[in-house]
């Protein structure tokens, strides 16, 4: 009778617990679960199966993202502190701008001699798309400030690739452009990349301790708008410093400048003293009076 009268207000405390878990659980369902009131086997079963189900799939989806995160470049960078690292060279992304020589190839489009400035603005418009929002809307008059099918408008007014650059090099050796930067739909239209893996390229160029910093080089018959970014990334409105001005190189926020000086420069006053050296690499050397250390991975001045 003792025991069980220990064992009452043990169940009564629980019981409580629960009552009050279920009542202020910001887990909904979880109420319907482990409510005292007085609910269906059914009802309590179904909840279960869904919070369980629930549970493994947004493991599955985490375990994902985790693994994505882990495995795939979030970011890039051709500088780096690690002594070993393989990163892809960045992407540049090309775009085609508006010029006024366009509004010949517009005139040739129609084939007339001279068109109508609502009629240029709607080429231009829909040819080359800028994040620019609508400050008014004007009515459409088919033949005159618009056309209903203006697809082949815009194949016609941007350029091709051969038309757009005249020469590449790479690390100062020349390269067919329409080779490497190839075309991608994007928001802004057609553009082409470089390096990018979006393309279907199945290597890409790396810079790594060996091979250094690459130079890419290019030049091209009209201005452009130019985006350097990560070689899975795509161009988009939604872009880190994207704007709808041409001739510009959105990129650059911040400079890393390192300045540095050969050893074969410095003269040194001091006779060579004794240092230690890590790494089973290391050899010393003396040349007029200097000391100098090398190593695989430090070099001391």
């Amino acid at each position: 009778m003792g025991q069980t009268n220990l064992i009452s207000p043990f169940f009564t405390i629980w019981k409580k617990k629960i009552q009050y878990l279920s009542d202020y659980c910001s887990l909904q369902v979880l109420g319907y679960v482990l409510t005292p009131s007085p609910a269906t086997l059914f009802k309590r079963i179904f909840w279960l199966v869904t919070i369980l189900a629930s549970s493994v799939c947004s493991v599955i989806v985490l375990r994902g993202a985790l693994a994505n995160y882990t495995s795939d470049a979030v970011s890039y960078s051709v500088e780096t502190n690690y002594l070993e690292f393989n990163t892809p060279f960045p992407a540049i992304t090309i775009c085609d701008c508006w010029v006024e020589s366009n509004k010949k190839i517009v005139e040739k489009y129609f084939n007339v001699t001279t068109v109508s400035e609502s009629l240029v603005d709607f080429a231009k418009e829909v040819s080359f798309w800028s994040v620019k929002f609508c400050k008014q809307c004007l009515k459409c008059e088919l033949g005159r400030t618009c056309i209903e099918d203006f697809s082949g408008l815009v194949k016609f007014i941007r350029k091709k690739c051969t038309e757009l650059f005249v020469g590449c090099t790479w690390n100062d050796k020349p390269f067919p452009c329409c080779e490497k930067f190839l075309p991608i739909d994007t928001e802004f239209g057609t553009c082409f990349v470089f390096n990018s893996r979006l393309t279907g390229s199945e290597t890409l160029y790396t810079v790594n301790r060996k091979v250094g910093l690459h130079t890419l080089t290019f030049e091209t018959m009209t201005k452009i708008m130019i985006r350097v970014h990560s070689s899975d990334e795509m161009l988009s409105v939604a872009s880190d410093k994207v704007t709808s001005r041409c001739d510009i190189l959105p990129l650059v926020s911040d400079l890393d400048l390192t300045l540095s000086v050969s050893p074969d420069n410095v003269t040194c006053q001091e006779p060579p003293i004794n240092v230690d050296c890590r790494g089973s690499s290391a050899e010393v050397a003396v040349n007029v009076n200097c000391h100098r250390t090398f190593n695989f991975r430090v070099v001391l001045l």
